[in-house]
């Protein structure tokens, strides 16, 4: 649906925004295969896992510019009831996609370590922080999908909807016709678990950063594998 003549209409900016994201994470991913594949011939799993993890990427930014015809960038009342409970449902999965999105890009960047520096302390430290990455993943992934339970009488009869606001309440259930009716845990619950997420996002990437450049700074300072290492974190 075309919400471009409401008042305050702000899709055009998440439209923009996306393309211009998928245009320049494609040329990125694009340049470096080609580096690893075609000129250092030196593939490896990191780059395996960059290359998913981009196809994530790509599909999220595509879903959040498709949300902009369900009403994201439009002020709730111009959106239609129906496609309110679409949007909700769409974007849920787009929040699916976002945890293993960042998760395989952390991921990337951790199985590229060991190729420049594994000696036994820094391996340690990249187990931990593999485990604590796909450990905070699947807890956020699994409460997302299952923080919506599904309401019905004896005989499968749905609830009916009572008003506009309730449908806050009804579950984005990725597996679910817009149909069906939820309910969903309370949107504190759900802040909180994404203020989880963020913040123990934000130590893990303190890590990668931190870790990489004191494996250059101390062992690598102008060499030719510093030179490597910076332009395939670049790239990353």
């Amino acid at each position: 649906m075309d919400f471009s003549n409401t008042p305050g209409w702000r899709g055009w900016v998440l439209t923009d925004v996306n393309a211009i994201a998928i245009a320049l994470s494609t040329s990125f991913i694009g340049v470096r295969v080609y580096v690893r594949a075609r000129m250092t011939k030196n593939m490896g799993l990191d780059d395996a896992i960059a290359v998913v993890s981009f196809a994530l990427v790509v599909v999220q930014l595509a879903l959040d510019m498709y949300l902009v015809s369900l009403g994201s960038g439009t002020h709730d009342q111009y959106v239609p009831e129906h496609l309110f409970v679409a949007f909700l449902k769409f974007f849920s999965i787009a929040e699916l996609l976002y945890f293993w999105a960042v998760a395989l890009v952390r991921l990337s960047i951790l199985a590229f370590i060991p190729r420049i520096y594994n000696t036994a302390n820094v391996m340690k430290l990249v187990y931990a922080t593999t485990g604590i990455v796909i450990i905070q993943t699947l807890v956020c992934f699994l409460y997302k999908l299952t923080e919506c339970l599904d309401i019905t009488y004896a005989g499968s009869t749905l609830l009916p909807l009572d008003n506009f606001a309730d449908l806050i309440l009804l579950a984005s259930d990725v597996f679910k016709g817009p149909s069906a009716r939820f309910r969903c845990k309370a949107p504190l619950a759900d802040d909180r678990m994404m203020e989880g997420h963020i913040t123990v996002g934000i130590v893990v990437d303190l890590v990668l950063l931190i870790l990489p450049v004191s494996i250059i700074y101390t062992n690598m300072l102008l060499s030719k594998r510093m030179i490597h290492a910076v332009l395939v974190f670049c790239e990353l």
